[in-house]
């Protein structure tokens, strides 16, 4: 059985509630923006362009890329603070780890555990 790798590109003209919300559903980890360190709203109707310093028109995420790889590529290319939780959104997610294996994490699982989630 083969495993569909999961992709997404990620276009300035999306609203941030937008770009949060496709993230979710594509990935299964929750993407948190902040604006001046306050976290924003999952309905937030701002577009990236308005909120962040774009100087790109998309990026392409796919699920092999690294947490940290992905939060500093949404801050190059389009300005935004971003950090990515794991799907439960109970904390962040570990910045070795791939966008895939990140939806395996469980609730209350914590970095000690990593190891045991890396064998899944």
């Amino acid at each position: 059985m083969t495993m569909e790798k999961k992709e997404l590109i990620l276009e300035r003209e999306w609203t941030l509630a937008e770009l949060m919300s496709r993230f979710k559903e594509t990935f299964g980890a929750t993407l948190r923006i902040y604006d001046d360190h306050k976290r924003v709203s999952q309905e937030d109707s701002r577009r990236i362009d308005e909120i962040g310093t774009v100087v790109c028109d998309n990026i392409c995420v796919r699920d092999t890329d690294s947490v940290a790889e992905v939060e500093k590529r949404i801050g190059e290319i389009f300005g935004l603070q971003a950090k990515i939780a794991v799907s439960h959104d109970w904390g962040c997610a570990p910045a070795n780890m791939s966008l895939g294996e990140v939806c395996k994490i469980r609730k209350h699982e914590y970095h000690p555990d990593i190891e045991k989630l890396k064998k899944r």
